[in-house]
């Protein structure tokens, strides 16, 4: 049988075209299966990683209200009953954040860690009896303190040790994760460009998906960062990005004279007691978008608790004017399910030095005795720092 040569070669053009057709859509498809692939499991991966890293931190929050109590009964000087509040607060709020669902989903063993949350969540009014009878002057319950943070302290190490090694674990694959997503693609830019010009034509399009993955990559990590420097209840700057952010400022020679303000809300746990924390959590956010509208700021977070920092460049007179704002804004009535809710604030001031070198630890120092001065006032006050507070509030204790 003697075979057409022209045929053959007709044929074979129309199947090698085909063939390019096919595997440039194969190709495409795969691509765009890659590269949401690759940025879902990038953003999932991260979205937990944040949480574990709340997670972490509750070992250290929980060891540090306990040790805060412990110091209060047994009379030593550094600590104070403003620094058990605070590390209360935290303590109780951390607790009833790590109960949510997004939080829980983060662990392997999700059963163990809503088990040991809700134990731990049970306890709190335990752990408050505890503390506010130490506070009042019964260094005798501290065993009873000890006795509750015993109970949970094993499960709530193993809880932010498996966080650890769990953030660890997905770290590690996420950035596996992403080189393969990358070897894939330059091996199907190297495959379709053998193609001529539907090769060409595809290495345009992959480009174009590469530029697209790149900004979404941006775009995650942009995310990511405002996850770990954002306070997840107010919107603001967390204590972590508020230190960063304050120490950059103390150590560029070229800042001007600026203030640091520290706010402490009056009257804010009875909130909690009164209408519940869900009450407490509306009012904070409240607070903190009073604290947005105030354009005078250019440095604003929540610390913790109820506890927030304010930067305001210039000299003291226009921090003055600016803790008399911040003070009548934080006053209006916050209305919370047919209940009116009335919250106020004291400031503390203090003012730095270009021409004396403080640390940021020093300003914050400095600011909390002010503070604590403005609260031994009287509510809706504001108080600036001066050397004479720290002898003061040791002869007070």
């Amino acid at each position: 049988m003697k075979l057409n040569t022209k045929t053959l070669t007709g044929q074979w053009s129309l199947m090698r075209s085909a063939l390019v057709i096919v595997l440039f859509v194969v190709g495409m498809i795969f691509t765009q299966i890659t590269i949401n692939t690759a940025v879902t499991e990038f953003d999932r991966r991260e979205f937990y990683s944040a949480r574990l890293e709340e997670v972490g931190q509750f070992g250290w929050e929980y060891r540090t209200f306990f040790e805060t109590a412990i110091a209060i009964a047994k009379g030593e000087d550094w600590a104070t009953r403003k620094d058990m509040n605070r590390a209360l607060d935290i303590f109780w709020s951390r607790t009833h954040t790590l109960a949510q669902a997004d939080y829980i989903e983060a662990y392997d063993d999700q059963d163990k860690a809503q088990l040991i949350v809700n134990r731990l969540k049970d306890d709190l009014p335990n752990f408050e009896k505890a503390a506010n009878a130490i506070v009042e002057g019964k260094p005798e319950t501290a065993a009873d303190l000890e006795k509750l943070y015993f109970a949970h302290r094993q499960e709530v190490l193993n809880l932010a040790q498996a966080a650890y090694h769990k953030r660890r674990n997905k770290a590690a694959s996420a950035l596996e994760a992403q080189f393969e997503a990358t070897n894939m693609l330059k091996s199907l830019n190297i495959a379709l460009g053998a193609g001529g010009l539907l090769g060409f034509l595809y290495l345009l399009f992959e480009l174009f998906r590469s530029m697209k993955l790149a900004r979404k990559l941006h775009e995650t990590n942009r995310k990511v960062r405002e996850v770990a420097e954002t306070d997840f209840l107010t919107g603001l700057y967390n204590r972590r990005a508020f230190s960063e952010h304050l120490e950059k400022l103390q150590a560029d020679d070229q800042t001007s004279e600026f203030n640091l303000l520290l706010l402490d809300l009056d009257g804010f746990k009875p909130i909690n007691d009164r209408l519940g924390h869900v009450a407490g959590d509306l009012v904070l956010k409240e607070i903190g978008k009073r604290l947005k509208s105030l354009a005078d700021a250019s440095l604003i977070a929540r610390l913790g608790g109820d506890e927030f920092a304010l930067v305001v460049d210039g000299p003291q007179d226009i921090a003055a004017e600016l803790a008399e704002k911040v003070i009548e804004v934080i006053s209006a009535r916050i209305d919370y399910e047919g209940a009116t809710v009335s919250i106020t604030g004291s400031i503390g001031i203090t003012t730095s030095d270009r021409g004396q070198y403080r640390t940021m630890s020093d300003l914050m120092h400095e600011a909390d005795l002010a503070l604590y001065e403005a609260k031994g006032r009287g509510r809706r006050q504001s108080c600036f720092y001066h050397p004479s507070m720290a002898s003061e509030l040791r002869r007070r204790v």
